[in-house]
């Protein structure tokens, strides 16, 4: 393995989970549980979120119910309309990050940093 380049995160890990956005926060919470540590969250941008994070546009919301729209593991019961907006769902997840210590297994974009993948195996024979 080459060393890293300038601006490139060197980060060894048995799982790589792309995107902190629902998904990606899910599996890591999902890994945690099952005693899986070894992982790490690459997201691309300089804050968690996903869908979220990059949907700011006037009156971004969400279509669902906003009592389905929560982690079942972490059910969000005083949402503040039938149809949370998106602060209010990026705070979500920011309390998700918080309440199930994830930041740590977080690897943020900062300035200029890459994430490129220069060896990958499967864990499969």
């Amino acid at each position: 393995m080459t060393a890293p380049s300038a601006g490139e995160a060197d980060i060894t890990a048995d799982i790589v989970i792309v995107g902190a956005g629902f998904a990606g926060l899910g599996m890591g919470i999902a890994l945690d549980k099952a005693g899986r540590g070894g992982y790490v969250i690459l997201e691309k941008a300089s804050e968690i979120g996903g869908t979220w994070r990059e949907n700011t546009y006037p009156g971004c919301a969400c279509d669902i119910r906003s009592l389905l729209y929560s982690f079942s593991f972490e059910p969000k019961r005083d949402w503040s309309r039938q149809f949370p907006r998106q602060p209010e769902i990026l705070e979500y997840l920011r309390q998700v990050v918080d309440s199930y210590d994830l930041a740590r297994r977080i690897q943020l974009r900062d300035l200029g940093q890459r994430h490129p993948v220069r060896s990958a195996r499967s864990g499969r024979s």
